[in-house]
């Protein structure tokens, strides 16, 4: 596999290695001018000789060591590994297709398919309580008109006055809608993903296999769910005035579920475990136990929420900084023996080897907090997940080193506005222990305030930043956030008092929540109207 470099423009710094090399050899040339007439015997010119050997390997060891630190912050990485992550709750995303076909009536007792959507959907959604959703549509273009959330009340609103106008571009595009699925689930999530499709498969652009294939890639499950009959129904097309047949493509749907899940990608999955080789599913809606298979996949996945399973398994290509590091390291004090000691080759080799052994003889644990550290500190919050994980597991003597990787994994949660997880975690913690530092303790409070503070509520967080400044006078963090969340709360009652007051003397109809979600919807319409008043081909596709 060919090696992949984060910041290839890095590479460039070890440029400098050749003026460096230069004046170096320029400055011993010259002071070799300066005492050549001392050595007159053999063996003073043999002690020259050494000295220049001397200079050379210390030279050459050191742009060595300079390559290496470059390597190592270009993000140099070859080679694979899986990397198991911790799921904390799951995430779904559910396509809507609106387009006109949807309107037609072939459903149970007479309902259109997009009525029977709606209605399919609440069932479910009412059966998955602590799971966030998200509401992506999909007409001629995908629009994510509901980010990812836990207010089910929003995700209710919305289905209620689903209908094809509140999209004006022409067409039917599912693969559109799946890929604007793609983006409604927030970066670095450490939920199980799933995409939930309410379709009849009658599309216009066929981007639908496409998109399939990318879903593959992205490893997400994705089920379609069928809606409507194979004998079909008239509707009519959104100019007001054709008519146009329609029908349930379930054959179609089948054809390229199995298609995809018959890719490269699934093979490899196979290879791993039987059970994530099918990520793709067709259901039709009409089918008994359709809703149970839907209902059984985040079942399942809340069952290995504890558990590292195949399902928590993450294919990532392995960073080597820590081999470029090390490598630097050891070139830059071999390069001060080989100036100042003068060691022979034997003892040379030899120091080498009691200086790599040095660098790696800690604790395989310790070193996974280390490397957990690292990413957190690049972002890499999946990877730092799994070191902190392997480290929790590993450790059998030192109940202090387990408590900061448990630490470290409850902050790397906190990066991941996974905030149950990392509660969960800092439960976990022994914040009563004497041995544990007041460092330690203090931080641990400290997240505990950022967690309820993120929750806007001021009153628990305020009460523990009072815990971690008591715990650790000197954390400042500790006591602005204080400061903050005191006046915050202040605020808050203010407000809540002002609306209490306005809200005796005015009478509002609709939620400021519809409101802004009717709002984002409209003025997406208005860029997709304006897109197709500048493009009179797209324009002329028949609206079904």
């Amino acid at each position: 596999m060919m090696p992949s470099i984060e910041k290839p423009l890095a590479l460039i710094a070890t440029l400098a290695i050749i003026p460096t090399a230069l004046y170096v050899w320029y400055r011993f040339k010259k002071l070799s001018y300066s005492v050549i007439g001392f050595y007159q015997t053999k063996a003073e010119a043999k002690i020259y000789k050494k000295l220049r050997l001397s200079m050379m390997a210390r030279t050459i060891l050191r742009a060595f060591a300079w390559v290496f630190a470059v390597c190592a912050y270009a993000g140099i990485s070859w080679g694979t590994k899986n990397i198991p992550i911790q799921k904390n709750g799951c995430a779904v995303c559910l396509v809507f297709d609106i387009s006109y076909s949807m309107n037609a009536k072939d459903s149970l007792n007479g309902a259109s398919r997009l009525e029977a959507s709606k209605i399919y959907a609440k069932n479910l959604i009412s059966r998955l309580e602590g799971t966030s959703f998200s509401v992506v549509l999909a007409k001629g273009d995908g629009f994510i008109a509901i980010p990812s959330t836990e207010d089910v009340s929003s995700i209710n609103s919305l289905l209620e006055n689903l209908s094809p106008s509140l999209m004006t571009s022409a067409g039917s595009s599912i693969g559109k809608g799946i890929h604007a699925a793609f983006n409604a689930f927030p970066t670095n999530s450490a939920r199980s993903n799933f995409i939930w499709v309410f379709t009849d498969g009658d599309e216009t652009d066929s981007q639908l296999e496409n998109a399939l294939n990318e879903t593959m890639k992205f490893g997400i499950p994705l089920t379609l769910i069928g809606f409507g009959s194979i004998q079909g129904a008239k509707v009519t097309a959104g100019d007001g005035k054709t008519s146009v047949h329609t029908a349930l493509k379930s054959d179609k749907l089948k054809k390229l579920v199995d298609g995809a899940n018959r890719t490269e990608f699934s093979k490899f999955r196979r290879k791993v475990s039987q059970e994530t080789a099918n990520l793709l599913k067709y259901v039709s809606a009409a089918d008994s136990g359709s809703a149970y298979t839907l209902l059984n996949q985040i079942y399942n996945a809340q069952k290995k929420d504890a558990d590292i399973s195949p399902y928590d398994y993450e294919t990532v290509e392995v960073k080597r900084h820590g081999l470029f590091i090390l490598l630097s390291v050891i070139c830059m004090i071999l390069s001060f023996f080989a100036g100042e000691l003068r060691l022979s080759r034997p003892h040379a080799i030899m120091a080498s080897i009691v200086i790599l052994l040095t660098l790696t003889s800690c604790r395989s644990e310790k070193k996974e907090i280390l490397h957990g550290v690292w990413n957190w500190y690049q972002g890499n919050f999946k990877t730092a997940t799994a070191d902190f994980l392997n480290a929790t597991y590993d450790f059998d003597e030192s109940e202090l080193a387990e408590q900061y990787a448990i630490f470290g994994l409850a902050s790397t949660y906190i990066s991941l506005e996974e905030y149950e997880g990392a509660v969960d975690r800092l439960n976990q913690l022994n914040l009563s222990a004497e041995k544990n530092p007041a460092d330690l303790i203090s931080a641990a409070y400290y997240n505990y305030g950022i967690i309820y503070e993120r929750k806007s509520d001021f009153v628990t967080a305020a009460e523990y930043f009072k815990k971690a400044v008591l715990a650790n006078p000197e954390n400042m963090n500790a006591k602005i956030n204080l400061e903050l969340c005191n006046r915050q709360e202040a605020e808050k009652q203010a407000q809540n008092a002002e609306s209490e007051m306005q809200g005796a003397s005015e009478n509002q109809t609709d939620s400021p929540l519809k409101n802004e979600l009717f709002n984002l919807i409209r003025e997406n319409d208005n860029n997709q109207w304006k897109k197709l008043q500048s493009n009179p081909q797209e324009n002329s596709v028949l609206d079904y």
